[in-house]
């Protein structure tokens, strides 16, 4: 068995662009930092992914975790590191991307090497809820009066590799773990999707637990809107 070291001092900032219905892009940055490390090759000098899932499979179950609500409280987020790399700590308030139903979702390999692939999923987005339960609507209309059916385009950089670092329930960063060749998330997303189940779910729970009559009116109207979806 050969080995390959790579390492660097910096951190890497990475952005990545999240491809929209019309005109309008928005884009979630990472910062990933990157530490030396060696990673076992096979006799021809690669990484041999055996059994592991293959990156859309990877996708597939990330995008069913989270679009059901699988990072949205600070236990499941730690529970949910398991699919990237490195993770962070969970920010302290949220905005969630609300999808119409997530199980309709489209996957593909859109670029592709022997230890690093983009998967880009399209999805069927409702519209942006912020922390004060206030859900906005994204425009069913494009340029031209054209009706706009799907999106957006979203992007995922998952990477084959043998060793990731385990995150603490405390919110701290645990040690390396060397595994198994298996195909990780670059990054922690910074994005939260939810399907419409979930933010009802979501907004329901806050409005039961908050005080604020204002936060409790915005629910009020939210569930309202979301019941009127199909």
């Amino acid at each position: 068995m050969r080995f390959s070291t790579e390492s660097t001092g910096a951190a890497i900032l990475r952005r990545r662009k999240v491809k929209r219905r019309g005109a309008r892009t928005i884009f979630a940055v990472c910062l990933l930092a990157v530490q030396a490390c060696v990673i076992p090759l096979d006799s021809a000098g690669q990484i041999t992914a055996a059994a592991s899932p293959s990156p859309i499979d990877v996708i597939k179950e990330y995008w069913k975790m989270e679009t059901n609500g699988g990072r949205l409280t600070s236990d499941v987020w730690y529970r949910a590191t398991a699919f990237f790399i490195r993770s962070h700590i969970r920010p302290p308030t949220l905005t969630l991307h609300v999808v119409r139903d997530s199980s309709l979702d489209t996957f593909e390999i859109t670029a592709r090497t022997d230890t690093w692939a983009e998967v880009t999923l399209n999805t069927n987005e409702i519209g942006l809820l912020d922390h004060s339960l206030r859900l906005k609507i994204l425009p069913r209309v494009g340029p031209h009066g054209l009706e706009l059916l799907r999106g957006p385009y979203i992007p995922f950089h998952v990477v084959l590799t043998t060793r990731h670092w385990e995150f603490r329930p405390d919110g701290t960063l645990g040690s390396e773990i060397t595994s198994s060749p298996q195909w990780l998330l670059d990054c922690t997303e910074n994005e939260f999707w939810v399907n419409k189940a979930a933010a009802v779910r979501y907004v329901t729970d806050a409005r039961n637990t908050t005080a604020d009559p204002a936060i409790k009116k915005n629910a009020d109207d939210t569930l309202a809107t979301l019941a009127k979806l199909h």
